[in-house]
């Protein structure tokens, strides 16, 4: 029977027929609607959103996939931070904007004042008498239409001074908004000074205005011991010259501060051994050019409180601290006092002032 039920069976097979109670099982579809809610996780039930006060705090999910809550103090620090440095970002843009809003500005004013304003409308000049207003303004190759800041007012002052020959110093001056002012400062002669060839007549700046003369200028004082062989007329005396006129502008430039006026003639032909001549009444021997501030303040001192109107003579003024008084008739003539006042017959020792009327007399 049981080989007679198994070809059987193996028949059925053969023929696709399904023994009975095996029958192949249908393949379910998820069915819809209700089946599918419940086969869904369940979903949370709805919450009612809460006011602003009782609102849940925000949340992130972490790399683990924990959520974490954040504090209501956090969320208001993080939003106080993001309007600060928006509040930032915009004053630093604004700070850029006024920046280059005032470098425009800048270079706008700068475009005009050298193109359209500040053109020259007028040129003055001042205390010129020998020289015209015309000609130093043409000398000075300055236009009227210049710009006031495009000119270079130290070329046309060295155009000035080269093209005249007394006129020690040019100063420009710019009057804005379009006005330029010349002053001219003449040169007047002040010394006369001795040389192979005459005398050369020099102002006051050391300007040559006049040379081979054969009697020094009017007015003037006289200086031996400077050479000025190969100067010309118009040209400036340069320390180039020797130790001699250092010391001569040395000396001049301290008695015009002094007010010791009435000069007639200065001796450098040593200059370890100066000789001041003022008036016809006075020789001040001064040494060397050291403490000559001191020196010349001192002298002027003595002559002009402790010595009568009607004294003449040798001050020796060698020695800082320390004045004599020689009586003298022949100034030119006369030699050095002694350093001893007692070996010098009729010497009168000035003692020095104290320490304050010494320092600055």
């Amino acid at each position: 029977m049981s080989e007679v039920k198994k070809a059987r069976q193996q028949l059925d097979v053969r023929n696709g027929i399904q023994p009975a109670g095996k029958q192949k099982k249908k393949k379910r579809r998820p069915s819809k609607g209700p089946a599918k809610a419940r086969s869904a996780p369940p979903r949370p039930a709805a919450v009612k959103h809460p006011s602003s006060a009782e609102k849940p705090n925000p949340a992130r999910r972490l790399p683990s996939g924990e959520r974490v809550a954040f504090p209501v103090e956090d969320r208001q620090r993080a939003r106080q931070a993001v309007a600060v440095k928006r509040k930032k970002r915009r004053k630093r843009n604004h700070t850029l904007y006024y920046m280059i809003l005032a470098l425009f500005i800048i270079v706008a004013g700068v475009i005009l004042s050298l193109t359209v304003f500040f053109n020259i409308d007028a040129i003055e000049v001042e205390g010129s008498s020998r020289y015209t207003a015309e000609e130093i303004g043409a000398m000075s190759g300055l236009r009227l239409g210049d710009n006031l800041f495009r000119i270079s007012t130290g070329d046309a002052s060295d155009r000035i001074i080269n093209a005249f020959a007394y006129v020690d110093r040019v100063e420009i001056k710019r009057s804005f908004p379009n006005k330029l002012i010349i002053a001219v400062v003449e040169a007047e002669p002040v010394m006369s000074i001795s040389g192979s060839g005459g005398y050369y007549l020099v102002s006051a700046a050391g300007r040559i205005l006049d040379s081979g003369l054969s009697e020094p200028g009017e007015n003037t004082f006289i200086v031996t011991g400077v050479d000025l062989q190969g100067y010309q007329n118009g040209e400036f005396i340069h320390s180039d010259a020797g130790q001699e006129v250092e010391t001569l502008e040395t000396i001049n430039s301290i008695c015009t501060d002094l007010g010791l006026t009435n000069l007639t003639r200065i001796d450098l032909r040593s200059v370890v051994d100066i000789r001041i001549f003022v008036g016809d009444r006075f020789r001040i021997d001064i040494g060397s050019v050291s403490n000559l501030q001191y020196k010349l303040a001192f002298a002027k001192e003595v002559m002009e409180g402790r010595l009568g109107g009607s004294s003449k003579g040798v001050i020796d003024a060698k020695q800082p601290g320390s004045i004599y008084f020689r009586p003298e008739e022949n100034l030119s003539n006369s030699s050095s006092p002694a350093s001893d006042p007692s070996q010098s017959g009729g010497s009168n020792p000035a003692s020095e002032p104290d320490s304050s009327q010494a320092s600055s007399p």
